[in-house]
């Protein structure tokens, strides 16, 4: 089972992943300075009924979207079923991937756009794909799987002028790839062609 000691530190690890340009889970081995470890109460809610395999995942669909999301949220029946959808991606990822596919194709077919509006740069705009990932519309997964199709984050690097919200939500999708499972590029291709391109 899951210790709170242990819940805290995986917490502050991920929190940093997220929040921090220097700071990488995978290099520090999610290792962290335990300087206050003594109130252990909000963590000890969290690792109850959970596993230490459970962790670093439970932490990570949230501090993506906010790395200064309030500690209570983990303990939320809302914050359940993010973590349910994360976990059910991470276990089925091309299935969950073609279901927001289809989702995305049926929300452009719903206001009369075409695939190209996903990535179309504006002046001091973020393109419609990170909108819908802002707004949770779409998990990271699907655009980080998407890229490994289009490649299209490079060139999202270089054109978009929008300096408030792109530059954090691009480093932090940069950083959320190292907790997610890489998948074969042609399986994922023809998923994305039999979506969009027929």
């Amino acid at each position: 089972m899951a210790e709170p000691d242990e819940v805290k530190e995986c917490y502050l690890a991920v929190k940093l992943h997220f929040s921090s340009k220097t700071y990488h889970y995978g290099k520090f081995n999610g290792k962290v300075k335990k300087d206050n470890f003594s109130d252990l109460h909000l963590y000890t809610v969290i690792a109850n009924g959970k596993q230490k395999t459970d962790f670093p995942d439970f932490f990570i669909p949230a501090l993506f979207f906010n790395p200064r999301v309030n500690l209570t949220y983990f303990t939320t029946e809302d914050y359940f079923s993010v973590w349910r959808y994360w976990n059910g991606y991470q276990k089925s990822p091309k299935y969950f991937f073609e279901k927001e596919l289809v989702e995305i194709q049926n929300l452009l077919k719903k206001k009369n756009l075409s695939k190209d509006e996903l990535f179309r740069i504006e002046d001091q705009q973020i393109p419609l794909i990170y909108k819908m990932l802002i707004r949770n519309e779409i998990f990271p997964q699907t655009v980080h799987y998407l890229n490994d199709v289009l490649c299209f984050s490079k060139k999202m690097e270089e054109r978009i002028t929008e300096n408030i919200y792109f530059p954090k939500l691009n480093q932090r999708l940069k950083k959320i790839s190292y907790f997610i499972k890489s998948q074969d590029r042609e399986d994922l291709k023809n998923i994305t062609k039999e979506i969009f391109f027929t």
